[in-house]
């Protein structure tokens, strides 16, 4: 009977021991991560099942889950991969650590489109970025258009970034340069455009269209902001026009964590995580999402007395990833009307260990809840820190109406 005892003793003590390093290893260092963001406590630990993450950030909380679209090095790491873009020693716009972001935010909003948006879409981080972005317009009842879009895009921020390939008037004034042209289809095959950003946010981006019909380059007047890239349903300050424009006004609602638009909207449900995005040898093309990171949470609105294409823009950036992940656009009463989600990509695996912070904006869904379509958009082509010669950004280059990323 006593021998019983013991054996029942030492089964306990030792289911006990198990438990006690089973809490142990889940809270191990190595395992659990908490940092203060804005005040709260932002927190990522592994949940009960293997691959979960437990987020929570002050009394919000989330289960982190990985999804079939999501990059292998996410699905390993969870939420913490995005730590990677808020170490020291990183290139604009990340050089900035996580509380020096936050008191960036609460001082000097109108910086945050530029940062998280403008810059990081438009490579500021590398030397330049080209690509052919493979567009899908769908329609209420189901019709769809197929384009592709061919862009290049270099950025001067910060001070002294690629200023060899800009004349002398344009140094300290010129941010970015934009040059888009289709490829396909025929019908709007040679048609793009050019876009001047200016580092003044007083400023507005200089855009000029090319139609190749008349084969002549106009300018666009200042509404072209609002206007919509051909045959999709995105607007050029969607677009090109990233930065904080004059003509609105900008406020941060505060600090929460990111989930992303829902298992139930454009590019989050099963159907929207398509085999067809892929890489030009076949692979599927693996996302991030910001999903479990937190988010400023920031609200545009137009100026007194200006109409826009919405009465109030709320858009999300990924703190520690520093991008932009997705906005909700409303009308005069309240009503939403669109929703945009963006998920970027690393390089693939060969540039990968060469650029480990570099990202493209990868794939992006609109969802035009007034009218009913949906466009979607990635890209099989990506040229990584291509060298350009300096008169690309031209209005002339329009006129040859390039077919190929390296056409010079």
């Amino acid at each position: 009977m006593q021998h019983k005892v013991w054996l029942s003793v030492l089964a306990g003590c030792l289911v006990g021991l198990l438990l006690i390093a089973r809490a142990q290893a889940q809270k191990a260092p190595g395992d659990v991560y908490t940092e203060t963001v804005a005040g709260k406590e932002y927190r990522v630990a592994p949940g009960e099942k293997a691959g979960t993450w437990q987020v929570s950030y002050g009394d919000d909380k989330l289960l982190w889950e990985p999804l079939p679209w999501m990059d292998d090095e996410l699905v390993k790491e969870g939420p913490k991969l995005y730590l990677r873009w808020a170490k020291p020693g990183l290139p604009y716009p990340w050089e900035l650590g996580v509380e020096e972001r936050v008191k960036l935010a609460q001082s000097n909003v109108r910086e945050l489109p530029d940062r998280f948006k403008a810059s990081t879409i438009f490579f500021a981080f590398g030397k330049s970025f080209a690509d052919a972005v493979f567009l899908t317009l769908v329609s209420a009842d189901g019709f769809e258009r197929k384009k592709v879009l061919l862009e290049w895009g270099q950025s001067y921020v910060p001070e002294g970034n690629n200023w060899e390939t800009l004349a002398g008037g344009e140094k300290g004034v010129v941010s970015r340069k934009y040059l888009y042209g289709y490829r396909e289809p025929n019908e709007v095959r040679g048609l793009g455009g050019r876009t001047l950003n200016f580092i003044a946010h007083d400023r507005r981006p200089d855009e000029w269209l090319y139609l190749p019909s008349v084969r002549k380059v106009r300018r666009l007047s200042s509404a072209a902001s609002q206007d919509y890239l051909t045959g999709t349903i995105l607007h050029f300050d969607q677009l090109s026009h990233l930065q904080a424009l004059p003509d609105l006004d900008y406020k941060l609602l505060g600090v929460q964590l990111c989930r992303g638009l829902g298992p139930g909207s454009y590019g989050f449900r099963p159907e929207d995580a398509k085999t067809l995005y892929t890489w030009p040898d076949g692979t599927p093309q693996k996302t991030v999402d910001g999903v479990g990171d937190v988010c400023f949470v920031v609200e545009t609105t137009p100026k007194p007395g200006i109409s826009w294409w919405y009465t109030r823009l709320v858009s999300y950036y990924a703190i520690h990833l520093g991008y932009f992940v997705h906005e909700e656009a409303f009308n005069e009463k309240g009503d939403k009307t669109q929703t945009f989600q963006l998920r970027p990509i690393l390089p693939p695996p060969d540039l990968r260990q060469k650029l480990p912070y570099y990202l493209h904006y990868g794939l992006g869904f609109i969802h035009e809840l007034s009218s009913g379509f949906k466009n979607d958009f990635w890209q099989e082509e990506i040229l990584w820190d291509a060298e350009f010669p300096s008169w690309l950004f031209n209005q002339d280059t329009l006129l040859r109406e390039p077919t190929t990323l390296i056409f010079w």
